[in-house]
């Protein structure tokens, strides 16, 4: 077993900038921000089949089994939240759904979770 050694003033620093703790046994919540993390993004196609509700939302929004498995195969995961309302922006083949950013909502994101644990930001303009 290898050790580490950290000066304590990079230990203070780190526990300033990066906070995760777990509050219950099934919910994370991440830095100082408490986005919690939508855990049902980050279970496989084959239990998201099991929930028909859940299966039928991620498909009018462009999942399938390829793209849920794998991230940033649905063109919308590239797009911040906000943009989700205008179908134009999202390229390559469009979701079903008129308005994909309320089909999310319905599936339990919200700007904060989607841009973070989804977009990883990806989708903003700096």
């Amino acid at each position: 077993m290898s050790s580490i050694m950290l000066s304590s003033s990079l230990l203070t620093l780190l526990s300033m900038t990066t906070t995760v703790f777990v509050v219950a046994q099934d919910d994370l919540e991440y830095n100082k921000w408490e986005y919690s993390m939508p855990r049902f993004r980050y279970q496989s196609w084959d239990d998201v089949k099991d929930n028909d509700t859940l299966e039928d939302q991620a498909e009018k929004v462009g999942y399938d089994r390829n793209s849920w498995n794998t991230f940033f195969e649905n063109p919308i995961e590239v797009l911040a939240f906000e943009d989700l309302q205008d179908r134009s922006l999202i390229e390559g083949s469009k979701p079903s759904a008129s308005n994909p950013k309320r089909v999310l909502e319905n599936m339990g994101y919200s700007e904060e979770t989607w841009d973070c644990w989804i977009n990883h930001f990806l989708g903003y303009r700096w």
